[in-house]
């Protein structure tokens, strides 16, 4: 928490439209104004300090592009702060500095580019975003890699969130301590840094969803096995090196009660209880945890599958324990599977071109390499698929894990699970709210059909099958 002193007080956020910005700056990212016959839009989210430059780049003529720029705290999972709403882009123009507090030396930015329908589909010029040198993000505020950092700007949550209001939920999804996950990219094969691209965008997706849900089981989540690799949410992992570094083995009983709650700490280092409430009323603060991958033939994976853990008072030792040394005997209600598949062509959902992405089943979710490419979190990363409009694919991802855990689509306020894109923006307390009520009453949606995705909500009296049917006549 930062202290400003009376008299010091930071001037508001602006939108200067004159131009005139920091003399020296870096340029952080560059992405395409996409267009289509509805319309279409583009979020982006990027960590700078306090001032981000907005500028066009080859932008066609007659083009009518307005762009919303929000803010916030970096390593802050509140909702955003608008500074510049609905200004217009212009394709001979000096482009636009939003400034955020000087305070606030490291800021998230959150930029929505909208276009208006048009005839033709595709990009129609390019928007560059720089920043100030060295304002990356603040030390003092967060110490994640800038993917991550960016990727908490899919958290819009709020304290008075109901999960800040919930009794510990440990069914469905928040029962889940292990996720399995395939991926498939037959129909776009990935080179060596997409694959590890990719890989980083399906955990980060996997990490906002555990994040979000202060009100599930501790161990939510905690191990992931992606591609043949093993991976544990860093709070364990740095558990594990500490148990590997440690003594011997312990074998009494209060040796082990004393394990289960040194791991308990680690995975939920904060906690909040209501007053006059009961032990499960309480709920985790938690942070956004990068996953380690584990060495699978290591002394500490070794010493703690070696350990008898026994009784029912240990229960997030035993249940980590047996989610990485012996996961085909678990409670089927503690481990899922998901798999991630590139199709080039139909999904599950149709063959409409507005579809980004698709749940077909709680187990089978689809993203449109053919109509669409996908922004890996890294402009060094080449994206994947060959269509005329990019996608954020954490952002797809995220949408699509929303409909694995058991929601369904969500209308109104900032909700990720919006069935479009031109409205979907963060997990925010809606959406979090949704999700608790689904898992604590049972009426999670998962055994429903199939979800699209698409690049814009559906419009009334029309589906997506039926734009799909029209454009095929």
């Amino acid at each position: 928490m930062r202290i400003i002193l009376p008299g010091l007080e930071p001037a508001p956020p602006s939108c200067d439209l004159s131009g005139e910005g920091p003399t020296k700056i870096e340029a952080i990212q560059e992405f395409g104004i996409p267009a289509g016959e509805l319309g279409a839009t583009r979020v982006v989210l990027v960590s700078a300090g306090d001032a981000l430059v907005i500028r066009t780049v080859g932008m066609k003529r007659g083009t009518h592009a307005r762009v919303n720029v929000l803010f916030k705290q970096t390593a802050d999972d509140g909702p955003f702060t608008g500074v510049c709403r609905s200004t217009p882009l212009r394709a001979d123009g000096p482009g636009l500095v939003a400034r955020a507090p000087a305070a606030l030396g490291g800021s998230l930015w959150r930029v929505e580019v909208s276009t208006e329908p048009t005839a033709e589909r595709g990009e129609v010029g390019r928007i560059e975003l720089s920043r100030v040198p060295g304002q990356a993000a603040d030390p003092d505020w967060t110490r994640l890699p800038e993917p991550w950092n960016n990727a908490l700007g899919f958290l819009c949550l709020e304290s008075s969130d109901e999960a800040f209001r919930s009794r510990r939920v440990r069914t469905g999804f928040a029962g889940k301590v292990r996720l399995d996950v395939d991926l498939d990219d037959a129909a776009s094969p990935l080179d060596a840094s997409q694959r590890a691209a990719i890989e980083e965008v399906i955990l980060r997706a996997v990490s906002l969803w555990a994040t979000a849900c202060g009100a599930c089981r501790t161990e939510q989540l905690t191990v992931v096995h992606l591609d043949g690799r093993l991976l544990a949410r860093r709070g364990l992992a740095e558990w594990l090196t500490k148990f590997g570094e440690g003594p011997t083995s312990p074998a009494s009983d209060t040796a082990m009660r004393a394990l289960d709650a040194e791991l308990v700490s680690k995975l939920e280092p904060s906690m909040v209880l209501g007053a006059g409430k009961p032990d499960d009323a309480t709920h985790a603060v938690k942070d956004l945890e990068p996953y380690e991958p584990l060495a699978p033939d290591g002394e500490a994976l070794r010493r703690l599958c070696s350990l008898e853990v026994a009784g029912g008072d240990k229960p997030v030792l035993t249940n980590v324990r047996i989610a990485l040394c012996a996961p085909k005997t678990m409670d089927e209600r503690l481990r899922s599977s998901i798999q991630v598949t590139l199709r080039r062509g139909r999904t599950y959902c149709g063959d409409d071109p507005e579809i980004i992405a698709c749940r077909a089943d709680e187990h089978l979710t689809e993203y449109n390499v053919r109509d669409y490419r996908f922004f890996l979190g890294s402009p060094s990363v080449p994206p994947i698929g060959t269509g005329a409009i990019e996608v954020d694919l954490l952002h797809a991802m995220l949408h699509e894990m929303g409909h694995w855990i058991g929601l369904g689509h969500i209308e109104g306020g900032q909700s990720v699970m919006s069935a479009g894109l031109d409205r979907s923006r963060c997990i925010d307390p809606t959406t979090v709210a949704a999700l608790i009520r689904g898992i604590a009453s049972g009426d999670a949606q998962e055994g429903a059909g199939p979800s699209a995705f698409t690049l814009n909500s559906v419009r009334p009296g029309r589906t997506v099958d039926e734009s799909s049917d029209r454009r095929r006549r």
